[in-house]
């Protein structure tokens, strides 16, 4: 191949490949660019906009909180999303940074993200594996929390508010809220409404 720069050939291989490669701002979590190769997880439009897939777009915080902790380290992520026609499909990502700022703090990411459904649903070993992944990944998570973090977890899967919570507990209601936060911040949650769901998908909760 010619060493000058082939950009005909490189659209040709950016169209032929079956994944999606996108960059990511890790500052302001948007898609700077995406190839169209998985046009249900993020995709240009014909106005040359980006659209991206609610379901993938839950997930780039995660990207963010990652790469500020691991610079160096590369990351792989499986999720489960569904596509404009109602369909679920598993997505296997893979990403590292791409560019950081003269302080050396993480500004972009490139990533890949490939369809991986039938390669699931047709190998149990595959299926047996991931499902391996995920329960370490669970049982990670509730090693992360210490037993008062797990007793504020149930109680607020219950209901209870930050004030009935800290009555039942013998606690003052700033404890609690502290305990919520460091959930909140453990389980990776965007939000302190999250945490009896994710709770709750760790097995914690019955």
């Amino acid at each position: 191949m010619n060493n000058k720069m082939d950009f005909s050939f490189l659209e040709k291989v950016l169209k032929s490949v079956n994944a999606s490669i996108y960059i990511l701002l890790l500052d302001t979590l948007e898609v700077e660019w995406v190839n169209n190769s998985l046009p249900f997880l993020a995709r240009t439009t014909p106005d040359d906009e980006l659209s991206i897939n609610p379901d993938f777009q839950k997930n780039l915080s995660d990207v963010r909180n990652f790469f500020l902790q691991n610079p160096e380290k590369r990351r792989y992520q499986i999720f489960k999303m569904k596509r404009p026609d109602e369909i679920y499909s598993w997505v296997l990502t893979t990403a590292v940074v791409f560019e950081k700022n003269i302080n050396g703090i993480p500004q972009k990411a490139i990533a890949t993200a490939l369809d991986v459904t039938e390669l699931i649903n047709s190998n149990d070993s595959l299926s047996m594996a991931l499902g391996e992944i995920q329960r370490n990944r669970h049982k990670d998570l509730l090693n992360r929390l210490t037993k008062r973090e797990k007793e504020v977890i149930q109680l607020l899967t219950q209901g209870l508010s930050i004030k009935e919570i800290a009555k039942k507990l013998q606690r003052s209601s700033h404890t609690i809220e502290t305990h919520r936060g460091n959930i909140k911040n453990k389980l990776g949650c965007k939000n302190v409404n999250e945490i009896p769901r994710i709770g709750e998908m760790i097995g914690l909760i019955n």
